[in-house]
């Protein structure tokens, strides 16, 4: 899951199941393994190292998931 906590300590789901796969979807019904970094881009996007899935994955503001880059295998390959 990725969470959100705000200032006051409040801590909600912004998007994943906590059931440990991949798969793109809005908010918890999309899937995480192993996040391990996020970033924020300029639009709000969130930005996820998704490792355990090496992919990239968005989420968007309104909690849509979708992989930027990574098919779920390992490699190198420029694409």
């Amino acid at each position: 899951r990725i969470r959100r906590v705000t200032p006051d300590g409040v801590v909600t789901t912004l998007a994943g199941s906590g059931s440990g796969t991949s798969g793109d979807g809005q908010g918890t019904a999309a899937h995480f393994y192993k996040p391990s970094a996020i970033a924020v881009d300029g639009d709000n996007n969130v930005i996820v190292a998704d490792t355990g899935n090496n992919q990239i994955r968005k989420i968007t503001p309104d909690g849509d998931v979708t992989t930027l880059a990574g098919n779920g295998g390992q490699g190198d390959t420029d694409g």
